[in-house]
């Protein structure tokens, strides 16, 4: 199954995400053509709201998908150029599924294409995008121009593998 949330979390909460990203450049890491942050490293009230904001998804999906917990979160800034080639989420054998929440939406390209659906799907602030990432092979299409603000997260279903249990409220 492939859930598409038009306006999970709200435009002036996305806001708030992307400038704690653009104010803890300090903790941010390059990969793949684009800068990472992980969430579990922002600290303080930064951390209280990114937190709070994670744990909405966390808990949404959990109605649609059934319980899951956060296994891995960050925040992902794609430059123009930046993009993902077709892959499967295969980094941790307990991940069961994968969110992508669009932040922004004033930028061109950077759609999320779903092959097995052959979907495209098109970001708007605020649009969360769930499915398992190890059973649909996805990819993000390069950036255009301007900036595409994400913040992903994985989920498992065994809670030994979540982020630490003070991350969720």
């Amino acid at each position: 199954m492939i859930l598409i949330d038009p306006d999970l979390i709200h435009p002036v909460v996305c806001e708030e995400l992307i400038n704690i990203f653009e104010k803890n450049r300090h903790i941010q890491q390059s990969y793949n053509g684009s800068i990472i942050m992980n969430l579990t490293n922002i600290e303080g009230n930064d951390f209280i709201t990114a937190k709070k904001a994670a744990t909405i998804i966390e808990r949404s999906l959990s109605q649609t998908f059934g319980l899951v917990f956060i296994e891995y979160a960050q925040f992902v800034l794609w430059r123009p150029g930046a993009g993902m080639d077709l892959h499967y989420d295969t980094g941790r054998s307990s991940t069961e599924l994968v969110s992508i929440t669009n932040l922004n939406d004033n930028y061109a390209g950077g759609e999320t294409y779903i092959k097995q659906e052959n979907i495209t799907i098109v970001p708007k602030t605020g649009k969360t995008i769930a499915f398992d990432g190890m059973k649909y092979m996805h990819q993000v299409n390069d950036v255009i121009s301007n900036c595409r603000y994400t913040l992903i997260m994985w989920y498992t279903r065994d809670i030994s593998q979540a982020i630490t249990t003070d991350f969720n409220l």
